[in-house]
């Protein structure tokens, strides 16, 4: 997941280098502040998926399904869009793309919940 393949570290060497306290690390440290970026986009990706997985025990109606399935759509658009921004270096156009994504990520989630919550 987040281990370093290199050393087999869960933190890169280049957090702790960075900054001088922990909290500088992860909140201003170039590197730290990509690792939490990180390590949030996993969390919301595999919320996201139990949400699904835990949906298919429940009779939903059209508009709860194609919620769900949106936002898990959207949300691996969103993980590859994240994973390509940084294999390129974070060109502009593919950053722009990244958040408008996010936008979007954040609409399906919140129509996603109003429906699940009727």
């Amino acid at each position: 997941m987040a281990i370093d393949e290199a050393t087999g570290q869960f933190f890169h060497e280049s957090i702790i280098l960075e900054k001088d306290t922990w909290f500088e690390r992860l909140t201003e440290g170039k590197s730290g502040v990509q690792f939490v970026h990180r390590i949030l986009a996993y969390t919301v990706v595999g919320l996201i998926l139990f949400l699904f997985y835990k949906s298919k025990n429940y009779l939903l109606s059209q508009q709860q399904k194609k919620g769900l399935n949106v936002l898990v759509l959207i949300v691996f658009l969103q993980f590859t869009l994240g994973v390509f921004t940084l294999l390129h270096s974070v060109p502009l156009w593919l950053g722009l793309t990244h958040q408008v994504v996010a936008f979007f990520l954040l609409t399906a989630m919140t129509y996603t919940l109003h429906r699940l919550s009727k």
